[in-house]
């Protein structure tokens, strides 16, 4: 067991790569497949980050890409696909099915920038096969945002999970649900993390952040459901005492506290407040609370 949270190889063929993402280390990873034929890269950041994706990439001797496939429609998530699109002219940009106006987006975009890479649409079971041995397979996890797909590399039962089972900060047993407003299900939340601790993987690739391995693997996603149970039940009580968004964030504040990279930071307190009142939002408007 183990687990990383710096950039560079994770497991046989991948790797991860810290973008840095507004100026932030150890905010989000995206991941690099490799085999004997293919390449794909799971999510971008946004344009800003790209810049470090291709230095990294060119750090490892790759010049070519064969998939950049987009967890979800959040911009930290796919907001460098049209760069990177233009610097792999052939690359496939692989969108989520259910991920009607990034289609919308992208279709228009793309024609105005004049690319012409092939775009492959994702839902539950879809298959990308990089080789013969290494096959990504595709599973639907909403409930962060109804589009959210996960993917499954099958021969290592690696799980690329992007923003479905949390965030986390690896190392020191501190996790936050990733139940952010307007988009949060807090039901179909709840069944993707249930379904990745059915798909047992050996190896989990989380977007915030780090990879973990075996029981590492293994206690990020009963830490995720836990965390669901937990926040959820604050925010109800909390809701329950005063109707009032910004007094439950000040009671997960109290309760839960700042992460390791906000105290280490420093971060300002209306930071760290903003954060939480994301996710209460996110639990009460899912809950009908509001």
């Amino acid at each position: 067991m183990a687990i990383f949270r710096d950039t560079g190889p994770v497991a046989d063929g991948i790797y991860l790569i810290d973008i840095g993402i507004w100026g932030i280390a150890k905010q989000m990873a995206i991941y690099l497949i490799t085999s004997s034929d293919k390449i794909a890269l799971i999510d971008t950041g946004t344009k800003h980050e790209v810049k470090t994706i291709l230095k990294e990439l060119n750090h490892l001797g790759i010049n070519c890409v064969d998939y950049i496939i987009v967890t979800h429609s959040h911009i930290d998530h796919y907001g460098g696909i049209y760069a990177l699109a233009k610097h792999f002219p052939k690359a496939n940009i692989c969108l989520p099915a259910l991920a009607h106006n990034l289609q919308k987006e992208y279709t228009k975009k793309s024609k105005k920038m004049g690319l012409s890479n092939p775009i492959q649409m994702l839902k539950e079971g879809s298959i990308i096969k990089l080789d013969p041995h290494i096959i990504l397979e595709v599973v639907e996890t909403p409930g962060h945002i109804a589009d959210h797909l996960s993917i499954f590399e099958r021969k290592h039962r690696i799980l690329f999970v992007g923003d479905a089972c949390g965030s986390h900060h690896l190392g020191e047993n501190f996790s936050r649900p990733t139940a952010y407003a307007p988009f949060f299900d807090h039901n179909a939340y709840l069944n993707s993390l249930l379904k990745f601790e059915k798909i047992n993987p050996w190896g989990l690739a989380i977007a915030s952040y780090g990879f973990a391995t075996n029981i590492d693997a293994q206690k990020c996603i009963k830490a995720a459901i836990n965390d669901y149970h937990t926040w959820k039940q604050t925010i109800i009580d909390a809701m329950h005492e005063k109707a009032d968004e910004d007094y439950v964030a000040d009671i997960l504040l109290q309760k839960f506290g700042r992460s390791p990279g906000e105290r280490l930071e420093n971060r300002p307190d209306q930071w760290v407040k903003s954060i939480l009142l994301g996710i209460a939002r996110g639990f009460i408007y899912s809950l009908g609370l509001k």
